[in-house]
């Protein structure tokens, strides 16, 4: 019930948050993405070296472990890095918004830049089939759950900017329920992203 209607409904209620949100994340992806064409070293002002370095060793096309099985043991633990990772930043996406909204604004945002950077990078690099085929799996689940999160902690900081004729604990209880809801059914897709 709760996936085929309980968030659904909810998202469809926070439609104009959820644009907000996802244009939010995508557009200073692309923004980056684009000044990097004309400045690839630009990618150090959002990345330190070493991440630039991770980022370049994990998706080298020689990399022998990419599009390569792993033993079992090892697709658990990614598969539980990539649930505590990507759980932790939905988790402070969604209660960044008890900031007044700016946390969750400030960290889907900073996420945007982080892959329109990464992204932008790696094809400069000729990596891009590598990057590519690696994130088209699952990316669609994960970065729409991030989006789904910060719409979830904007309702949270919108109740406590503009609570309207009740008290701001008032109406964060109001809007509790249905920051709950999306916070909830951004969690399922990121547990399905992380499958």
């Amino acid at each position: 019930q709760f996936v085929v209607s309980g968030f659904p409904n909810a998202l469809r209620r926070e439609r104009r948050l959820f644009v907000l949100m996802s244009a939010l994340f995508y557009l200073p992806a692309l923004g980056i993405a684009l000044a990097l064409q004309y400045q690839p070293d630009l990618v150090y002002s959002i990345m330190p070296p070493a991440g630039v370095q991770n980022l370049e060793s994990m998706y080298q096309p020689d990399n022998k472990i990419v599009g390569e099985a792993r033993d079992s043991g090892t697709n658990w633990e990614m598969f539980g890095f990539y649930i505590r990772n990507n759980i932790g930043v939905a988790f402070r996406t969604c209660a960044g918004g008890l900031l007044f909204g700016v946390g969750s604004i400030l960290i889907v945002f900073q996420n945007g830049l982080m892959l329109g950077g990464a992204a932008a990078h790696l094809t400069n690099l000729g990596f891009a089939q590598t990057f590519f085929s690696f994130v088209i799996g699952h990316g669609s689940f994960e970065l729409t759950a991030i989006s789904i999160a910060g719409c979830a902690g904007l309702r949270l900081g919108l109740a406590l900017v503009a609570p309207g004729r009740q008290s701001r604990l008032q109406s964060l209880r109001a809007c509790g329920g249905s920051a709950v809801t999306l916070a909830m059914g951004a969690g399922i897709m990121l547990l399905v992203a992380a499958f």
